[in-house]
């Protein structure tokens, strides 16, 4: 048996602090994000004047159609990837670690500088509010109030900041219902137009223009996925909070759009946007409401842009500490508040980088509503945008390599999706200049997307350069919360030894094996009490794999993957010592033998996921050789495998087989309670998953609880995930042990 090395000390905290977030809580950070108002009295009002068009309600309810296709796929994935990497584990899981680690590094510039330009807006509102009321400061001084509170408040509670931006979030929409129900109720020729929703408004040559301008209103509700580790019930919380912030925002801003038409009139909207501009609403309506009720609208325009700072803050520290854990970042930014479980360094980082950022806009004048906020959130929108679109593709991809949805929800939405915004993201950088207000011949016209293709192409390279030097690393990419870096943890039946917490990777170790155990209740040729335990002479690992070959390679789930007899009998030999070969060097073995003839009896592989294990030797390749036309079918059963595996420190069983002539002695038995005995004086759980009932019967008679059923596809036999909790034992108690057991490494 190979003994788990030594770890160093802790130095990465597994997780987020858990269950702190209700659906409300995610809803109002994705829809923070999204900044309605923000976009309402500034984007909206900013399609009407420059693109002169009178459809932009049409085009905010099908840039909501289109990301609602989006959010199908993307919730689908977030049911299978719980990680506040969001994009960056998507694009990773669907994609592969090295196109994973390309989009963070695009994530990480994009949401940085998306949060730090709306402190250009929030000065500029603030300066003007305070100048109102006769206090004379500028925008400067005004953004730092907001960068401090944001930085304060980064750190703590995410429930905190969750309950701030509800506060802010339902006075803000209800200021928006209001205001828009006065100017339907005022219209400008006395009749209400639906003409701003006609569908022949879609074929419009500006309305590829507009899609592009109402696409980047949206960004920020993917925020929700950000914080799928702190939600409470994340499957189903995330799935249902992503869909409320993509449908609330569009609802609202394709309103409110309509309102203002209906308001000012079809025939004048373009007219009184392009004369009035952020004020237009507040002319609207300030002839029909009190004066009061304007002015609060003011302040709620500045709370608005306040709440989409935070939830930015949020998501920027939030893809730190996910990198941090999984070492692409240093392992420091991976560590939380110790006690408000906040990301700690990712939080600091992004306020030390905006306060630079401010000093430096500051320092040289630049006016902070074009160059900061205008200029930055649009070259973070491309960023997010860029983001999308990589998502939309890996969730496709993931979901034909991994049947775990049915085909609208894993293929054709996500398909739709990728369509659309292939189109959009195509639109959008040919069109960026204008976005920008530069001439042609700017060098901004293609600064910002030639920025964004260095920044992914160091990723590459840094996945790249991880894959060679650094596989236990590269092996976690995506992972999130199932990796499990080094941590301190009592050794096996005390040892002392530390374990770092585990993870093998996107391959694992189990291989697509299920647990075998045909034991009776009863042993019948055994003596249980007498046999002593002792160390045996090595086997060879052949043997192992013949055995394992012999039980496991003809059971049900065998026959799943490969039908074909003749074919399995030839292959199976091999496809097991890809994971016996693996246990030798980073696993745990026990095996019996027949004291007379020294013949291999039966074999229990585990691997102990209380430390870090690198993936199998050329996981892939060898498997791709092995099974043949197979490959994906074993990956298909990998995945929905993967899925229910847990993610606390634990050991895992990946094999337990006997010999057919020999069972229905108590082998199996006895070899489940050797490690259950070290496993238990350890207080460490185990699991392993059973794939028939007989075994599953054995299993909950020595203590394992059944988590779910999975059923294979395409008539393939259930399999019962199931775990067992660690049993206390008297001080005086020792394990007896029924069997001669080999522990030991094994030879070829």
């Amino acid at each position: 048996m190979t003994r788990p090395e030594p770890a160093g000390p802790d130095i990465v905290t597994r997780a987020l602090a858990r269950d702190r977030l209700g659906v409300p809580s995610v809803v109002f950070f994705g829809v923070a994000g999204a900044a309605p108002l923000t976009v309402i009295l500034g984007a909206v009002t900013t399609i009407y004047a420059v693109v002169g068009s009178t459809v932009v309600p049409l085009s905010y309810l099908v840039a909501a159609a289109i990301l609602a296709i989006f959010t199908i796929g993307f919730v689908a994935m977030s049911r299978h990837i719980v990680n506040s990497g969001a994009f960056y584990s998507y694009i990773a899981q669907g994609l592969g670690r090295v196109t994973g680690v390309g989009a963070a590094f695009v994530a990480l510039p994009a949401y940085a500088v998306m949060q730090i330009g709306l402190f250009g807006l929030f000065g500029v509102v603030a300066s003007g509010i305070l100048e109102a009321a006769g206090l004379h400061y500028g925008w400067f001084a005004c953004a730092l109030v907001a960068w401090a509170l944001v930085s304060i408040l980064g750190l703590l509670w995410v429930d905190l900041s969750g309950k701030v931006l509800a506060v802010l979030l339902v006075a803000e929409i209800t200021l928006v219902l209001v205001y828009d129900l006065v100017m339907i109720l005022h219209p400008a020729n006395g009749t209400v137009s639906y003409e701003a929703f006609a569908p022949a408004g879609m074929l419009r040559p500006e309305f590829a223009a507009l899609l592009v301008v109402a696409i980047a209103g949206f960004v920020g509700f993917e925020a929700t996925v950000v914080l799928s580790e702190e939600a409470k019930d994340p499957k189903r919380t995330i799935s249902r909070a992503t869909q409320w912030a993509v449908l609330l925002p569009g609802l609202l801003c394709a309103l409110s759009a309509w309102a203002m038409s209906v308001s000012a009139g079809p025939d004048k909207i373009v007219a009184s946007a392009q004369s009035d501009q952020t004020d237009l609403v507040f002319n609207l309506v300030g002839p029909h409401v009190p004066a009061i009720l304007v002015q609060i609208g003011y302040v709620l325009f500045l709370t608005s842009v306040f709440a989409a700072l935070l939830a930015f803050h949020a998501a920027v520290a939030r893809y730190q500490f996910a990198l941090g854990r999984e070492r692409v970042l240093p392992s420091a930014w991976g560590r939380t508040h110790p006690r408000t479980g906040a990301p700690l360094l990712g939080s600091i980082t992004q306020s030390v980088f905006a306060l630079g950022v401010l000093i430096t806009y500051a320092s040289f004048g630049l006016d902070p509503l074009v160059y900061l906020f205008a200029w930055l959130t649009t070259a973070g929108g491309l960023g997010v945008l860029i983001l999308m679109w990589g998502a939309s593709l890996a969730v496709m991809v993931f979901f034909i390599r991994n049947r775990l949805e049915n085909v609208w929800r894993g293929r054709i939405a996500p398909f739709i999706a990728f369509v659309f915004l292939s189109v959009i993201l195509l639109a959008t950088i040919i069109g960026l200049g204008d976005l920008l207000g530069v001439p042609g011949d700017s060098i901004f016209n293609w600064l910002f997307p030639a920025a964004y293709a260095v920044t992914a192409t160091l990723g590459f390279i840094w996945a790249l350069i991880m894959r060679a030097a650094r596989p236990e690393v590269y092996a976690a990419i995506g992972r999130g919360a199932d990796f499990r870096p080094p941590t301190a943890n009592p050794g096996p039946a005390g040892s002392g030894a530390q374990h770092a917490i585990p993870r093998v990777n996107g391959n694992r170790t189990n291989g697509s094996a299920v647990s075998n155990g045909h034991e009776g209740r009863k042993p019948l040729g055994y003596d249980i009490k007498e046999v002593v335990i002792r160390d045996v002479e090595p086997v060879s690992t052949d043997e192992v794999c013949a055995l394992l070959a012999g039980t496991i390679g003809e059971q049900a789930v065998a026959r799943w993957l490969l039908p074909d007899p003749v074919g399995r009998q030839e292959s199976s030999p091999a496809y097991f010592e890809i994971f016996v070969d693996h246990a030798v060097q980073h696993g745990e073995v026990y095996a019996t033998v027949d004291p007379g003839s020294g013949d291999l009896l039966g074999v229990a592989l585990w691997f102990p996921f209380t430390r870090s294990i690198p993936p199998p030797r050329d996981y892939d390749l060898r498997l791709k050789d092995v099974c043949g036309s197979s490959f994906d079918r074993v990956r298909e059963l990998d995945a929905a495998l993967e899925v229910h595996h847990p993610i606390h420190p634990h050991h895992y069983l990946a094999f337990l087989a006997v010999r057919p002539d020999k069972q229905n002695l108590g082998i199996g038995s006895a070899l489940l309670a050797r490690h259950h005995a070290r496993a238990d004086a350890a207080g460490i759980p185990t699991y392993l998953e059973a794939n028939d009932l007989r075994n599953r019967d054995l299993y909950l008679r020595h203590g394992y609880a059944v988590e779910t059923m999975i059923q294979l596809p395409d008539g393939g036999p259930p399999i019962w995930p199931m775990h067992r909790a660690p049993r206390s034992l008297r001080p005086t108690q020792q394990p007896t042990q029924q069997l001669a057991i080999a522990s030991g490494s094994f030879s070829r």
